[in-house]
C-alpha cells in the first residue's frame, strides 16, 4: 500500500527549474507505448526518424498504468516510470538515443483523471480510510452525495448483480492475508480494503478460539486496531503509521505462530454466505456497511455515482487537479524528467476536464521553468468546434489539430455531391432525420443515462443556492434537471471558461444562446429559472454560483463527446469521412478560398500548433478518410454501386439498411491495398478487423444494440452479413473490389495531395506511428496494432518519387514524400514556423480543382505548394481502376498558377524549373508526373 503523505505541506516553488532552451519541433512522429512496444522498440527506431527528418519523438503516456494497459491513459502511480515500458532505466536510454541523433521529446500526460482500482494506491487508501485519507481532497469526490445510504461514503459500482444478490450468492467474501496481516474484500479479481478500526472486532472472535497466551496478545493489537477510529483529524500521517505498524506486528505473530494465524482466517471464513441462508450474510453485510464505500450493481453507476470520472468510465476517477497539493505531486515525475532535460514538451490530455485549463497551464509553464517570452512547449488535446477559437491567453502553443483533420477533409469533398450524398442516404436507409436532431437526441441520451449522476451533482447544488434566493427557490427540482439538461443539449461547444477572472463576451453569448433554446421547450411557468441559470452558470452570484459554473463546464465537455463521437456519429452514416473527432457532418465542404482564409493569420497566432492526419482518437486512418472524401466527388459512381451491392447481398440483409450502409463505407475506406477476392488469408484477417470495428459502432449507437445491453441475437446477423460479403463464392466481392480498387488509387492521389499540405501549412506537422505507408485503420484497438517495424526500416530512401507512384500501392511514395517534404522543413525551419502564407490563385478551366500558396520569409526564402483536390473528376475512370494512371498533365487543359518569378528546385520531381515575371505557370507542366509539387526558390549564386 501506499506511503502516507507527510502532513507538511509540499513546498509551492517550481519544481522545474530549468527554463526552456530545446529547439521548437519542427515534425513529430506519435509513438504508442505498452508491453508489446516498449522504450527499447523506439531506440531500434531513433535512426530511422532522425533520417526519415522528425524532430521530435511524440510519446503516449509513459507514467506507470494500469498493468496489461493498452494505451497507458489509465495512470495508477504518476511518480514513477512505467515498469512495463522499461522503467525510467529504459526511458533514460531513449532519451540517450533521440540525444545522440538531435531529437526531442514530447510526452503526453494525463492530469484529468487516473485509473483506480487495486493498482492505485491513492485510491485504496481512500477506501481504506474514507475521508481521513490523505489523498481523499485528490478525487473530485461528492462525499455529501444523497446516495441511498448514509453520506460519507464512495459509490462503487463493480458488482454484476444487486448487492443483495451478489451476498446472498456467496460472490462476495471476507479473507485474511497473514503474510501481510492484512483484511480484504474478495469479489471475483477485485479486492478491496477493510478500515483498519474494524479489524478489532475481527480479531477479538479470533482470540476467544486461542489459547491464554496467544489469545492476550491478539486482544492488545485488537484494542490497538480499535484505538484508530477515535482519531482525530489533524495529523493524518499519524494513523496511518500506527496501522502499518499494528499490521506488522500481527503479521509476525501470524509468522510465528500458525494457531494463531488459522484462527483469524477461520475468523475470516465463518462470515461467508451459506446458500439458502440468508441470516448467515448479517454479519459480512454489516461489515460491508461499515466501510468508506458502498458496493453496489454496476448498473447504478449512472445515476449514482458520486465520484467525477473520465466520462462515463467508472474505472477512470477525476482528480482534483486545480488542488496545487494534487498538481505538485502528480506532476513531480514528469518535472523533474523535464528540468533534467529529458522531455522537451507536453502534450496535455482532455484539458476540457480540468476545473481550470488557464491556470493549470499557467502552473505548468511555471514549473517547467516557461515565461511568456520563453514558453516550455506545450499543446493541448482540445476540440475546438466551428466558429471556436482556442482561448488566446492560454500559455500553449496550440491544439493537437483536430481541426485540421477536419479542415483537410472537407478541402477535399466535393460540395456539388453534397445534396446526391444526402438524398442517397435518406433513400437507402429511410432515414430523414437531420443530424442536428440526432445529435440532440444522442446528447439527451447522455445525459439522462450514462450522466445522469453527474448531473444530479449539479442541481443538488443548484436547488441549495436557489433556495437562498426568494424569487428562484419554488421551482421544482424536475424544472431545475430540465434546465440543466436542455442547456447542455443545446450548447454547440464543449465547455465554456468560466472562472475567477469572469466570463468572456463569447461565453455569454453561448450560455445565453443555449438557455434561450432550452427555453422555448419548456412550459412558460418555468422559464424564468433560465435566467436563475445564466447568471449562474456565467459565475455570478459569488463563490458558490462560480463553483457550479465550473463543475458545469465539466460535465457539458464529456455529455458533447459521448452525445456527438461516441453516439452520433454511429447513429448518422450519409458519409462517414466527416464523422471525425473535431468534426461535423453538417459541415459537408469548402473551397480553397475557405482554405486560404483559415490559414493566411496562423504564422501570427499559433505557428507552432500540431497538425494532425491521424491520431489514436480518430475514428479512421487518414488515408482511409482521404479515400472516402472521393465519394463526394463521384456519388452516381458511389450511388449505382450501392444499388448493385444491395441487391447482390439481398440474400444476407437481415440487418437494418443503415448499418449495411456504414459497412460498405467503412469496408471501401479501409480495404487494404491490392486485396484480391482470391486472398483467403487477406480475406480472414480483414473480416476480423471489420467484425470488430462494426460491433463497436453498433454498441457506441445504442440503437441496435450497446455496451450495457448487447443485442446479441442482432449482432450475430450482422456478423453473418459480413461473412457473407466477403465470401469469395458470392458476387458482392467481384463487384466491389474493382470499385474498391478505383477509390484506392483516387484516395491515393488525394492522401499525396493532403500530405503536402500538413507538411508545408502553418504549425508543425505531427505523423502517427506507421501513417508514413498508408494508414487504413479503422478505430481503436485497430490502430493499435502491431507496427510493421521492419516495413518502414527496410524501406531505401531517396527512390524518385515518379518511379514509386508507378508501384504506389505499397505506400513507399508517401513515405518517400514526407521525407523530401521533412528534408525542406530542416534546411529551412524560419520559413514553416514564422513565414508569412500567401494564397496563390489559379486561372483556366479547373481552377478550382488548384490548391497553391507560397510560404516566405524574407526576400529570397520562398517554398511554393502545388496540388489538386477532388482526383476522382480529374482522373480517367478506367486508368484510375487498372492503376495505372501516373501522367496527370492530360487533366489540366489550358490551367495554369501566376507564380513569383525566379529559378526554383521542384524537390519532388527533381527539376529546375525558371519562372519569368507576369506569367502564369502551366500546372500541366508543374504537375506532369505526379499529384504533388513543391517549389523552392534558389538563392542567388552571387
Amino acid at each position: 500500500m501506499t506511503t502516507p503523505l507527510s502532513a507538511k505541506p509540499l513546498s509551492a516553488k517550481p519544481l522545474g527549474a530549468k527554463p526552456p532552451d530545446a529547439k521548437p519541433p519542427g515534425a513529430t512522429y506519435r509513438m504508442q507505448f505498452h508491453a508489446g512496444f516498449t522504450f527499447a522498440d523506439a531506440v531500434a527506431m531513433v535512426d530511422y526518424l532522425a533520417d526519415l527528418g522528425i524532430t521530435h519523438l511524440y510519446a503516449s503516456p509513459i507514467l506507470s498504468a494500469r498493468p496489461g494497459s493498452a494505451h497507458g491513459y489509465d495512470v495508477v502511480d504518476p511518480t514513477t516510470v512505467n515498469p512495463e515500458l522499461g522503467g525510467e532505466e529504459g526511458f533514460l536510454a531513449l532519451s540517450t538515443a533521440l540525444k545522440r541523433r538531435g531529437l526531442g521529446l514530447i510526452v503526453d500526460i494525463v492530469p484529468n483523471h487516473m485509473g483506480v482500482g487495486e493498482a492505485n494506491d491513492w485510491w485504496m487508501d481512500v477506501l481504506e480510510w474514507g475521508r481521513r485519507s490523505p489523498y481523499a481532497k485528490f478525487f473530485d469526490i461528492d462525499w455529501d452525495a444523497a446516495l441511498p445510504a448514509p453520506t460519507g461514503r464512495i459509490l462503487l459500482p463493480i458488482l454484476g448483480s444487486p448487492f443483495g444478490a451478489a451476498l446472498d450468492a456467496g460472490e462476495i467474501a471476507l479473507h485474511f492475508a497473514p503474510e501481510t496481516g492484512r483484511f480484504q474484500i474478495h469479489y471475483y479479481d477485485n479486492w478491496l480494503p477493510v478500515a483498519p478500526w474494524l479489524y478489532a472486532d475481527l480479531l477479538d472472535g479470533a482470540a476467544a478460539r486461542l489459547g491464554a497466551d496467544a489469545a492476550a496478545q491478539l486482544a492488545h493489537l485488537a484494542k490497538g486496531f480499535a484505538k484508530l477510529a477515535k482519531e482525530k483529524a489533524g495529523d493524518l500521517a499519524a494513523p496511518h503509521t500506527r496501522a502499518l505498524e499494528l499490521r506488522r506486528r500481527l503479521a509476525e505473530l501470524c509468522a510465528q505462530d500458525p494457531a494463531t494465524s488459522q484462527a483469524i482466517g477461520n475468523a475470516a471464513a465463518n462470515l461467508a454466505a451459506v446458500p439458502g441462508d440468508p441470516a448467515s450474510t448479517i454479519a459480512l453485510g454489516r461489515l460491508l456497511e461499515a466501510q468508506a464505500y458502498r458496493l453496489s450493481w454496476w448498473r447504478l453507476a449512472a445515476d449514482a455515482i458520486n465520484y467525477r470520472r473520465f466520462f462515463n468510465i467508472n474505472d477512470l476517477a477525476g482528480l482534483r487537479m486545480e488542488r496545487g497539493e494534487v498538481f505538485r505531486t502528480s506532476h513531480r515525475k514528469i518535472l523533474e524528467l523535464v528540468a533534467g532535460g529529458h522531455i522537451q514538451g507536453l502534450r496535455i490530455d482532455h484539458i476540457d476536464g480540468l476545473a481550470d485549463p488557464k491556470a493549470y497551464l499557467e502552473d505548468l509553464q511555471s514549473h517547467c521553468g516557461g515565461t511568456a517570452e520563453n514558453p516550455f512547449y506545450v499543446v493541448v488535446e482540445k476540440i475546438v468546434a466551428e466558429n471556436e477559437e482556442l482561448p488566446s491567453d492560454w500559455p500553449c502553443a496550440g491544439t493537437t489539430g483536430y481541426e485540421d483533420i477536419n479542415l483537410l477533409t472537407r478541402l477535399f469533398c466535393d460540395p456539388a455531391g453534397e445534396a446526391s450524398i444526402n438524398e442517397a442516404y435518406r433513400w437507402f436507409t429511410k432515414r430523414d432525420q437531420p443530424f442536428a436532431a440526432v445529435l440532440h437526441q444522442a446528447k439527451r441520451l447522455i445525459i439522462e443515462v450514462d450522466l445522469a449522476g453527474e448531473v444530479s451533482r449539479i442541481v443538488r447544488r443548484l436547488i441549495q443556492l436557489a433556495a437562498e434566493n426568494w424569487h428562484y427557490r419554488d421551482f421544482a427540482i424536475a424544472a431545475i434537471r430540465r434546465a440543466v439538461q436542455g442547456i447542455i443539449v443545446h450548447l454547440p461547444v464543449y465547455r465554456t471558461y468560466v472562472d475567477e477572472t469572469g466570463v468572456r463576451p463569447v461565453d455569454r453569448r453561448l450560455i445565453e444562446q443555449a438557455a434561450e433554446a432550452a427555453r422555448a421547450e419548456v412550459p412558460d411557468f418555468e422559464a424564468p429559472i433560465y435566467d436563475f441559470m445564466i447568471a449562474t452558470l456565467c459565475g455570478e452570484g459569488g463563490p458558490e454560483a462560480l463553483a457550479i459554473a465550473k463543475a458545469f463546464q465539466q460535465v457539458s465537455g464529456p455529455a458533447m463527446a459521448k452525445g456527438l463521437e461516441d453516439t452520433g456519429f454511429y447513429r448518422y452514416f450519409a458519409m462517414i469521412a466527416l464523422n471525425e473527432v473535431g468534426g461535423d457532418p453538417r459541415l459537408f465542404a469548402i473551397d480553397t478560398g475557405d482554405f486560404h482564409r483559415a490559414m493566411i493569420n496562423r504564422p501570427q497566432q499559433r505557428p507552432l500548433a500540431m497538425i494532425a492526419g491521424t491520431t489514436h482518437d480518430t475514428k479512421r486512418g487518414e488515408d482511409a478518410r482521404a479515400r472516402l472524401t472521393g465519394i463526394a466527388a463521384k456519388p452516381e459512381f458511389w450511388i449505382a454501386a450501392v444499388e448493385r451491392w444491395t441487391a447482390l447481398a439481398r440474400e444476407l440483409s437481415e440487418i437494418d439498411s443503415n448499418d449495411a450502409y456504414y459497412i460498405y463505407q467503412s469496408m471501401l475506406g479501409a480495404w487494404p491495398m491490392g486485396l484480391a477476392a482470391e486472398d483467403a488469408d487477406g480475406l480472414d484477417a480483414f473480416r476480423e478487423r471489420l467484425e470488430t470495428a462494426v460491433f463497436k459502432a453498433l454498441r457506441e449507437g445504442k440503437e441496435r444494440s450497446s455496451w450495457t445491453d448487447p443485442d446479441e441475437a442482432y449482432e450475430e446477423k450482422v456478423k453473418a452479413f459480413i461473412a457473407g460479403s466477403l465470401d469469395p463464392t458470392h458476387g458482392f466481392l467481384a463487384d466491389f473490389v474493382p470499385v474498391a480498387t478505383c477509390f484506392g488509387f483516387w484516395g491515393a492521389c488525394t492522401s499525396l495531395a493532403e500530405t503536402l499540405i500538413r507538411h508545408t501549412m502553418p504549425g508543425v506537422p505531427d505523423l502517427y506511428r506507421g501513417a508514413e505507408l498508408w494508414e487504413l485503420s479503422f478505430v481503436d484497438p485497430d490502430n493499435r496494432r502491431p507496427l510493421d517495424v521492419a516495413q518502414l526500416l527496410n524501406a531505401p530512401m531517396g527512390t524518385s518519387l515518379p518511379e514509386l507512384m508507378t508501384g504506389w500501392r505499397d505506400g513507399r511514395v508517401k513515405q518517400e514524400l514526407i521525407r523530401r517534404l521533412l528534408a525542406v522543413r530542416r534546411e529551412m525551419p524560419d520559413l514553416f514556423t514564422i513565414g508569412s502564407y500567401t494564397p496563390l490563385v489559379a486561372i483556366g478551366d479547373k481552377a478550382a480543382h488548384v490548391v497553391a500558396f507560397a510560404r516566405q520569409a524574407g526576400e529570397e526564402a520562398i517554398a511554393i505548394s502545388v496540388t489538386a483536390r477532388l482526383w476522382p473528376i480529374l482522373l480517367p475512370l478506367n486508368e484510375t481502376m487498372e492503376g495505372t494512371a501516373t501522367d496527370f498533365a492530360v487533366a489540366w487543359d489550358d490551367t495554369a498558377i501566376p507564380l513569383p518569378p525566379g529559378r526554383y528546385r521542384e524537390v519532388l520531381g527533381e527539376r529546375e524549373i525558371e519562372i519569368t515575371p507576369d506569367t502564369a505557370m502551366p500546372v500541366a507542366e508543374i504537375l506532369g508526373h505526379l499529384p504533388v509539387a513543391l517549389l523552392v526558390k534558389q538563392r542567388d549564386a552571387t
